[in-house]
């Protein structure tokens, strides 16, 4: 009875998943940083703004991004920071049809909500997968030292189990 249940279930689940993609999906890049590597990032706003790792772009002078379009455009690096390994980059303009991705309150997200990553591992692009929130409110520390000796935590990170 329980594999009638979830027979009944499933397309709703994986339409909603297809629906998510098809709108997600656009709004995520493929960061090339040659010749030190690559890495994904997304669209934040509609001047061009993209979020990625600092690790993807740390060292490098040039940076193309790729949308899922195949369009590719050079980007110039807006700021870093190392203790969230976070990056900004920027486009002078964005692809037609590709939206900035909405970001959730906080508050909105409980342990055990549905999730999902898309990104481009080893240049794979529009790769997604599905996981759960498992953590809130967690405290990430960095991995470098203060100049006054202590490390620095980011506080209130959201832990997933979705991989990429």
């Amino acid at each position: 009875r329980l594999a009638e249940q979830q027979q009944t279930e499933e397309p709703g689940v994986d339409t909603a998943l297809i629906d998510l993609y098809r709108a997600a999906n656009p709004a995520v890049v493929y960061i090339v940083v040659p010749p030190i590597g690559s890495g994904s990032g997304f669209v934040y706003s509609a001047d061009g703004y993209i979020v990625t790792n600092n690790h993807v772009v740390d060292g490098g002078r040039a940076f193309e991004v790729v949308f899922a379009s195949g369009e590719h455009m050079a980007a110039t690096l807006v700021g870093t920071d190392t203790d969230s390994d976070l990056a900004v980059l920027q486009v002078e303009s964005l692809p037609d049809g590709v939206e900035p991705l909405p970001l959730a309150e906080p508050d909105s997200l409980q342990v055990g909500q549905f999730v999902v990553a898309i990104g481009n591992p080893f240049g794979e692009q529009g790769s997604m997968s599905l996981g759960i929130v498992s953590g809130l409110g967690r405290s990430l520390r960095s991995q470098r030292s203060s100049r006054f000796g202590s490390t620095y935590s980011l506080p209130s990170v959201i832990q997933t189990d979705a991989p990429i």
